[in-house]
């Protein structure tokens, strides 16, 4: 049995080890598996090389993320499995609320048309 495959991931296929697309199983990696250690002194250098005079951490920058891509209008449920959650609950509690982003939100909401409502009475 196959899986059809999405066409982005068959570009990153491409990139598989020695580009042979036959090593390509469960146990072989495409790509580097990074500790939490590497990741959190890659954070603090890219902190520093950007002028970010903040403490940065890999949970900070996952809430990040979360909460750019609900400003972004990215919906809850792809941003559950961009960032491995279970339950989308978690999701939820990685966005921090802020009046802008409620602001953002409604502003790409349209709920109904006022004009559209007016025409039909």
């Amino acid at each position: 049995m196959y899986v059809s495959l999405h066409p982005l991931a068959e570009v990153m296929l491409e990139f598989a080890a020695e580009g042979d697309l036959d090593n390509v199983e469960k146990g072989n990696h495409i790509f580097y598996q990074y500790c939490k250690q590497d990741i959190k002194e890659t954070l603090r250098e890219l902190t520093k090389m950007a002028e970010i005079d903040k403490y940065i951490t890999y949970h900070s920058s996952r809430r990040t993320f979360a909460t750019l891509a609900s400003a972004k209008g990215m919906p809850i449920q792809i941003q559950k499995q961009c960032m491995g959650h279970g339950n989308i609950r978690t999701t939820e509690r990685y966005i921090k609320w802020s009046p802008t982003l409620a602001e953002q939100s409604a502003k790409k909401v349209k709920l109904f048309d006022v004009k559209e409502l007016l025409k039909n009475k």
